[in-house]
């Protein structure tokens, strides 16, 4: 691989890409980006489980998890192909962030409000699905369409280790975590 901004061409092992990886302010950077794409896969596996388990009926939350893949889909192309360099993706992932943090408090608050106001058949009171597929439409878009940010930022942040390498490292954090939930999801699912 090269050195993005060296002077000609640094070609490197795979090992001392895994070592410029695992750099202290890199490893960081990457466990975070793998924690918040792991999070995103617990989300979109469970969230039609935990839709169904709080009042929404299965339509409404297979609509609430369509919505959610959307826009995952369309922020992350759409804003993406607007960021031209790093400052950029940045100040992208830095709105993502408030984005994702504000939709998990209104998607805990909308599940407990549901939860509280359902009655035996459990129907949802009025609005309510009205607002979590706003809701899912704003996490789709922020905690699942932040994918290839995280993944382009941390490239930036361990350069001159090459795409390939910090991609996958990525990759195989959030890939562990979501096995790793799997029992989770069956363990949990029955309850409800």
């Amino acid at each position: 691989s090269s050195a993005p901004g060296y002077q000609g061409e640094m070609v490197l092992t795979l090992r001392q890409e895994l070592e410029l990886c695992l750099t202290d302010k890199a490893g960081k950077q990457v466990l975070t980006f793998g924690l918040l794409i792991g999070m995103s896969l617990l989300l979109q596996g469970m969230n039609q489980f935990i839709l169904a388990g709080v009042g929404f009926d299965d339509l409404s939350a297979g609509e609430g998890n369509t919505l959610y893949q959307l826009a995952a889909a369309i922020v992350g192309v759409g804003l993406g192909s607007k960021c031209e360099s790093e400052m950029d993706l940045q100040k992208v992932l830095y709105l993502l962030h408030i984005g994702m943090a504000v939709g998990a408090v209104v998607f805990g608050a909308l599940c407990a409000a549901v939860a509280a106001a359902s009655d035996d058949v459990g129907v949802p009171f009025t609005g309510a699905v009205g607002v979590m597929l706003l809701v899912m439409t704003l996490l789709g878009g922020t905690l699942m369409g932040m994918l290839p940010f995280c993944l382009q930022q941390a490239c930036y942040t361990v350069a001159p280790a090459s795409e390939n390498v910090v991609s996958g490292l990525i990759y195989l954090v959030a890939m562990i975590i979501a096995a790793s939930l799997t029992q989770l999801t069956s363990t949990v699912a029955p309850i409800w």
